[in-house]
């Protein structure tokens, strides 16, 4: 199909027949058809124009869209790190705070049975001394009371192993 203008309608001249349509008539109509042709022409290149500018806004939109959910699976994606890491510095720091408890505990429990044994190395001390104590009490007692000619021959006794029985100095009498 051949492309036809406005201005082809307009210029075109049909020869004379003696009996054809009424020329003023058909130059009417041709004017006539020769202008909307114009309008639908001018009305035809708007709308492609409207439709190049939509399809470029639709293509912006789409382009866009992409951006959005790459911008949203990245977030996503980076929350889902940051969430694990969290978890695994959370057990981490539980980890820790398990075995510092664990070791003060082992700590203490160590302190305890050092105490427990100076204790009683302590309290064994006590008793001998107590016995020695009470065994020299004893000699020099014996001493006082008639035995003093024996032991000015033989000099200071030494102390006595046995043990006399003794009362509780926890007791106050």
């Amino acid at each position: 199909m051949e492309n036809i203008f406005p201005v082809d309608i307009a210029n075109r001249k049909f020869p004379r027949s003696f009996r054809g349509y009424a020329r003023r008539e058909v130059d009417a109509f041709r004017e006539q058809v020769a202008s909307a042709l114009e309008e639908a022409l001018a009305e035809n290149k708007r709308l492609r124009q409207e439709a190049e500018e939509l399809q470029k806004r639709l293509q912006g939109y789409r382009s866009m869209e992409d951006t959005l959910k790459e911008a949203l699976v990245l977030a996503e994606r980076t929350a889902e790190e940051r969430r694990e890491h969290a978890m695994r510095e959370g057990q981490t720091i539980l980890e820790r705070a398990r075995l510092e408890a664990e070791e003060i505990v082992h700590e203490a429990r160590n302190q305890v049975e050092r105490y427990r044994a100076e204790s009683e190395h302590l309290l064994r001390l006590r008793a001998r001394f107590e016995a020695e104590f009470v065994g020299l009490l004893t000699t020099y007692q014996q001493m006082l009371h008639g035995n003093g000619q024996n032991e000015s021959k033989t000099g200071p006794p030494e102390p006595s192993t046995q043990v006399a029985p003794t009362s509780n100095p926890d007791q106050t009498g």
